[in-house]
């Protein structure tokens, strides 16, 4: 393990501008711990390459890297087009067809052939992230015809966004992310992120389909991309392993006024959970073409990160930009510099969310209980490091949850549990040897602190385990260790 870093995690997204393994062994020197593979991009062999080449980098590196596969999910595009693209005007018709055609400017295909089953007079249709906004005037067989709110370029194969339509014979879980998903479980990937998950049933759907045809299940990730998995919040958090603010496409399918709102809201519902959340998209998008971002930007990465989110995340900026590792080493610059700030203080650090108002609705697990009497123990005696001993990685997630300032230290004999907890928040997670007894968990702790240079004679750690050593989900024991 490198000296400990960040409390809030970078997530960056691997594709053509950072294909090479020293652009990938760089980016992690950065402070990058999980790498995303994009799945609607790319062919099987460009994602195992990258998928190879990170988990080397994180070998020769010995820092522990988490891996997500990414689904593309339901897209739905228009079709191919007579020409390049058209320009469109404010004010026109546009007739969209679900009968298969070459698009002109009056009239376009789509690929999803129920929509003329699906939407209605008022129903808003945008296409191109939003660029070009339609308004349906009436619906006649198979032909949609619709007014066009303002100029702009259409062009060919472009993501259309339905706000507000529930769209009935579409599943998150398509026949692609199914092939997709084959490729999760060959590579023992460590997260499996659904895109335009709508309620908690798809992803009960996805881990049954999971376990049905792989016996065992990859922990999800939801991404909130729609308006109904905001309404159906709780109980997508509930089924989740992490939850992923997907602000693009969220901020098409609805205002986008309400994104910042969104964000804030869900952010604090997974911190109350105990849930990993990833702020996503257009973070620092300018730096796809510039060598630093806007204030706005800068901006915003700053606030995720004092709304408490596990992770901020790169999208295009390392998949496809000019400045992958510039992008990585400023957004590093900036989660740095806002975690020494007393706001990040006062907001985020040894907090206990519904516990500090009083919502003991329900007894604490004996877990939860160690869980939040670790961090007052390490506050009390101001110790140096939380050091957690844990199969599951459960019990560092949890003391995680209470974002304590204390740096929190996982150690694991479990590789996919070490990798798996690089994206939780405040949580440095290391591979170990099984250990058998108590006086082993007790003595290995301070021995490794001391070997790294991490402590000196007269610091304090405090540490949890479970009892019987080995038995898993059942933290019990918390011991106070001085540097001798």
């Amino acid at each position: 393990m490198s000296e400990p870093g960040l409390y809030t995690k970078i997530v960056a997204t691997v594709g053509p501008a950072s294909n090479t393994y020293e652009i990938i062994r760089t980016l992690i020197i950065e402070g990058v711990r999980i790498i995303r593979l994009n799945f609607s991009h790319g062919s099987y062999d460009e994602q195992q390459a990258r998928h190879d080449m990170a988990r080397k980098a994180s070998a020769a590196l010995a820092i522990p890297l988490a891996i997500v596969q990414d689904l593309q999910g339901p897209k739905i595009r228009v079709g191919s087009l007579a020409e390049p693209s058209f320009e469109i005007k404010g004010g026109d018709k546009l007739t969209i067809t679900t009968e298969q055609c070459m698009g002109t400017k009056d009239r376009i295909s789509i690929d999803y052939p129920y929509l003329h089953e699906e939407v209605s007079k008022g129903s808003q249709i945008r296409i191109d992230d939003g660029l070009i906004s339609l308004t349906v005037d009436s619906v006649v067989g198979k032909d949609i015809l619709c007014t066009i709110a303002e100029d702009g370029t259409l062009f060919p194969r472009k993501g259309v966004n339905l706000p507000g339509i529930p769209l009935h014979h579409l599943s998150s879980f398509t026949e692609k992310d199914k092939k997709d998903l084959a490729f999760a479980f060959a590579n023992k990937l460590d997260y499996v992120a659904l895109s335009f998950v709508r309620s908690s049933k798809d992803i009960i759907a996805l881990k049954a389909y999971m376990q049905k045809t792989f016996g065992r299940v990859i922990p999800i990730i939801a991404k909130i991309e729609k308006p109904e998995a905001v309404a159906d919040i709780d109980a997508i958090i509930e089924h989740s392993s992490a939850i992923m603010v997907a602000r693009g496409d969220l901020g098409v399918e609805a205002l986008p006024e309400e994104v910042p709102l969104f964000q804030k809201s869900i952010i604090r519902k997974c911190l109350a959970a105990g849930v990993p959340v990833i702020t996503a998209t257009q973070m620092l998008d300018s730096m796809m073409h510039n060598p630093r971002p806007t204030r706005a930007e800068t901006n915003d990465v700053a606030n995720a990160v004092l709304d408490g989110t596990s992770a901020v995340m790169l999208s295009g900026e390392t998949a496809a930009g000019e400045y992958p590792i510039q992008a990585v080493k400023t957004m590093k610059r900036i989660a740095a510099l806002t975690e020494r700030s007393d706001e990040f203080k006062r907001l985020v650090l040894n907090q206990i969310h519904d516990l500090e108002h009083g919502k003991l609705e329900k007894k604490q697990t004996k877990t939860e209980a160690v869980g939040i009497a670790t961090r007052e123990l390490a506050l009390a005696i101001q110790a140096s490091f939380i050091a957690c001993f844990t199969h599951s990685g459960s019990t560092a997630r949890l003391i995680a949850k209470f974002r304590p300032s204390v740096p929190i230290l996982a150690f694991s004999p479990k590789i996919e549990t070490v990798q798996r907890l690089s994206l939780s928040w405040g949580v440095n997670p290391i591979l170990i040897q099984d250990l058998s007894s108590v006086d082993q968990l007790l003595d290995y702790a301070p021995h490794y602190l001391q070997e790294k240079g991490f402590v000196s004679k007269g610091e304090t750690v405090v540490i949890t385990a479970g009892v019987p050593v080995g038995s898993s989900g059942r933290t019990n024991m918390i011991k106070v260790v001085e540097i001798e």
